[in-house]
């Protein structure tokens, strides 16, 4: 591909950002969105695609499938999967399973060797009891990447992704991350911007200040890595509390994709302000990378 060349020139041995994509379906528009965005991520790094419709015992629907209504929405949703894989240079293969998402998917993944597992944010069957999402809880505890999929309004008519927001914060996780989001940046040919959001409590009179010292000098070996991918990103520092600061900067440029890392805050900053990543997953009004290094 023209991107994996243009990798080349800067150097790259090329060890593929992903290989395998699993995509969790239940025949819901959400669904359908998992499927365009994640076959799009496949195309772009060359991996294989696996596409599972998931049903639930106890809404009628187990195996051996013989509900008729059920298979046939089961049948249509794969069916219109491949469909979305025709013009491109993607192998699809397709899977009905029955069991519950959530274990089910994370169960798949690891067995077929997936370093990306996609679903959508609203599928009905993805829902937990009290309205929590099954995507939440894959998104944490999956051994590989996981993409939440939305539409996002403003990305509509441009291939995804466009425009790239990288959330980073000196760890480890967030670096591997921004690299990611790097190189996938330079395959989609889309802009990249990284965030670092300095975390602020309420302090009486004072209104919000730093949850501790801004640090400096924070995106500047961050740039530095991202730039050997071949982008040159965009970058701020800004103040807030962590999940909003970086959904208002994502929307100041139009992103449709926030990347993250698996592990943000540690310690008594991530019991006092929860998880980042969470927070994006359930909030955030475009899709969601939860980026973990690949498994060797």
């Amino acid at each position: 591909m023209k991107a994996q060349a243009a990798l080349r020139r800067y150097g790259h041995h090329i060890d593929p950002l992903f290989s395998r994509v699993l995509v969790g379906i239940d025949g819901s528009p959400s669904g359908d969105e998992a499927v365009r965005q994640a076959l799009r991520l496949a195309e772009l790094t060359e991996a294989d695609a696996e596409v599972a419709y998931v049903g639930q015992p106890g809404r009628s629907f187990v195996p051996p499938f013989t509900v008729a209504g059920d298979l046939a929405r089961a049948q249509d949703a794969l069916g219109r999967a491949v469909g979305a894989a025709e013009g491109i240079s993607v192998t699809v293969t397709r899977e009905l399973l029955a069991g519950d998402p959530e274990r089910v998917l994370l169960r798949e993944a690891e067995e077929r060797f997936a370093d990306l597992l996609c679903l959508g944010h609203e599928a009905a069957t993805f829902r937990m009891p009290r309205g929590g999402l099954q995507a939440l809880r894959v998104a944490r505890e999956a051994s590989c990447s996981v993409l939440v999929a939305k539409a996002t309004p403003w990305a509509q008519g441009r291939p995804f992704p466009g425009s790239i927001v990288a959330a980073v914060d000196g760890s480890a996780g967030a670096s591997q991350a921004a690299r990611a989001a790097g190189r996938l940046a330079a395959l989609a040919g889309a802009s990249l911007h990284l965030v670092h959001v300095v975390p602020t409590h309420r302090s009486g009179d004072l209104g919000w200040i730093p949850a501790g010292e801004p640090p400096l000098g924070t995106l500047d070996p961050i740039v530095d890595l991202v730039r050997e991918t071949g982008v040159e990103p965009g970058g701020e520092l800004v103040l807030g509390q962590p999940g909003p600061a970086l959904a208002e900067a994502a929307q100041r440029q139009e992103a449709d994709l926030l990347v993250v890392g698996s592990r943000g805050l540690q310690g008594l900053l991530r019991v006092v302000l929860g998880s980042v990543s969470a927070w994006l997953v359930r909030h955030a009004p475009w899709s969601v990378l939860v980026s973990r290094p690949r498994a060797r």
